[in-house]
């Protein structure tokens, strides 16, 4: 039987819908498909901005803790940065921990948020962020001396293995804020989420960080001033034969301290500390029993010790006057004196520790409501002096020493007296003594050797500070530019004999 035309019609009609039924569900199919492959996409890059965003919120914080450690804990310390959260004992999770092991030992676990005074902080895989803070910087099992030149003691390195930060030791990191990602193969973590906002699982640094093999980011060297180094996760490290993908920032010394020093307060405690050292001294020369009126001998610029090694200067009592015979005349400021009482022969009131002496150092009075006392230790000019004791240097005149017998006369005509030439006027003044504080390192320094005095000093000091420790006749001229006026950051106070032998010394601005 032959179709009529109206069925065949309508066969090709219902054929051509089929069609474009069939058309619209591969459309729909791939438009699902591709939105899927979109979405999934852009989740995980949201995720990981989200991660890199945290990493940078908790950096901030842990440099404006650094920064205000002074305000934080009254009279204390500069540039101190918080202990990880190693244990909950306090009751409250996201403090850091009370005690993270020894002196000058590395540490890492979570970071402090509640410390921090910051809400939780987690990555893309909802793990909270861990920390890690070179020995030297940490609040616990507080090391002996932290100042700008205090290097970080931590290395990046990239898959290859090649240091990409810390290579030099100036540029070493001093603490990292790390992302762990989520758990890769071989790692168990045992988060405890009741009453903790990361899960309790202290101590399980490797479930959580891990490396290639090579450096492991979860496992620390354990030893006193050792740098330990770090490797960041790339986009395949995850799916390498030793898969890794931890993601850090760094904190680099140069964030904490040029806030630090840049501080108005900052600037006027150093001065106020540089002035309470010479007066200190003139104090010292002023004594009864020192009826020669003579000052201490400085100790020597490498402390004594011929060779270098920085943890010799962290200890107060290396700084110590050796006789005159390392130093000279010039050297760094001398915490113990006993050679030179010996020399005096003042009596036995007088204590080896400079600052112990009875009412000599612990309440000078600068005015204006400013009291530096150095010799309780836990005072605020104390602890300065404790972690800056380093940039502190000390020049003596021959007329003043210990073993001096004639009559001092350092005020128009001394043979043997330091001069001080103010912005090379061509006008120069004798004094018995100077001490100086030398600022920040310039551009293109190290101080990675503190023996290196070019390092230190400026205004023709180091020249002058090398010949009187080689030739010790305490006449040489001192160039010195005011740091408010000029690129040259030392503050000088110098110790004056106005009166010879019929008043006490005084103590100036040298001008």
């Amino acid at each position: 039987m032959v179709a009529s035309r109206a069925s065949i019609k309508a066969l090709k009609q219902q054929q051509g819908l089929v069609l474009l039924v069939l058309v619209i569900i591969i459309v729909l199919a791939f438009t699902s498909y591709t939105f899927s492959e979109i979405s999934l996409s852009k989740i995980k890059g949201d995720r990981d901005k989200q991660t890199l965003v945290n990493l940078k919120k908790a950096k901030q914080a842990l440099i404006d803790y650094a920064i205000t450690y002074s305000d934080r804990v009254a009279g204390n310390d500069y540039g101190i940065l918080p202990n990880p959260e190693t244990s909950d004992i306090s009751g409250t999770d996201g403090n850091m921990g009370p005690t993270v092991g020894a002196k000058y030992v590395n540490v890492i676990e979570w970071l402090p948020w509640r410390s921090l005074d910051m809400p939780t902080l987690k990555d893309d895989s909802d793990s909270c962020l861990f920390y890690a803070v070179s020995g030297i910087y940490k609040t616990a099992a507080r090391a002996d001396m932290v100042n700008e030149d205090t290097t970080g003691m931590f290395r990046i390195r990239n898959s290859g293995g090649a240091i990409v930060q810390g290579g030099s030791e100036e540029n070493q990191v001093v603490a990292l804020v790390i992302a762990p990602g989520p758990a890769l193969t071989g790692q168990t973590r045992n988060p405890t989420e009741l009453l903790s906002s990361c899960g309790r699982d202290y101590g399980n640094v490797p479930a959580y960080l891990e490396g290639n093999g090579a450096y492991n980011n979860g496992v620390l060297i354990g030893t006193a001033d050792e740098v330990d180094d770090f490797i960041h996760a790339t986009s395949t490290s995850s799916t390498e034969a030793t898969p890794y993908n931890d993601r850090f920032l760094t904190i680099k010394r140069e964030e904490i301290w040029d806030a630090i020093v840049s501080r108005d307060d900052f600037k006027l405690k150093m001065e106020n500390l540089t002035r309470g050292l010479a007066m200190c001294l003139a104090g010292y020369a002023n004594l009864t029993d020192n009826t020669s009126r003579r000052l201490p001998w400085p100790a020597a610029t490498d402390l004594g010790f011929g060779t270098y090694d920085r943890k010799d200067f962290r200890a107060n009592s290396n700084y110590d006057d050796d006789g005159g015979l390392s130093g000279g005349y010039s050297g760094r400021f001398p915490f113990n004196i006993g050679d030179s009482n010996d020399a005096i022969n003042a009596g036995a009131l007088i204590e080896d520790e400079l600052f112990e002496i009875g009412g000599l150092c612990d309440n000078i009075d600068l005015g204006g409501g400013v009291i530096v006392d150095l010799k309780t230790t836990t005072s605020e000019y104390r602890k300065l002096w404790n972690n800056w004791k380093d940039h502190f240097f000390y020049v003596l005149s021959q007329d003043y020493e210990p073993d001096n017998t004639g009559a001092s006369k350092c005020n128009g005509g001394g043979a043997k007296c330091i001069k001080v030439e103010l912005n090379t006027s061509g006008v120069e003044n004798e004094y018995a003594a100077a001490v100086i504080f030398s600022g920040s390192r310039l551009p293109g320094f190290t101080r990675n050797d503190k023996t290196v005095l070019s390092e230190y000093l400026e205004d023709g000091k180091t020249s002058v500070f090398v010949n009187e420790a080689a030739d010790k006749q305490g006449d040489k001229k001192y160039d010195y530019t005011d740091p408010q006026t000029a690129a040259e950051n030392d503050i000088m106070y110098c110790i004056e004999d106005i009166n010879n032998l019929t008043a006490d010394l005084t103590v100036i601005e040298c001008i």
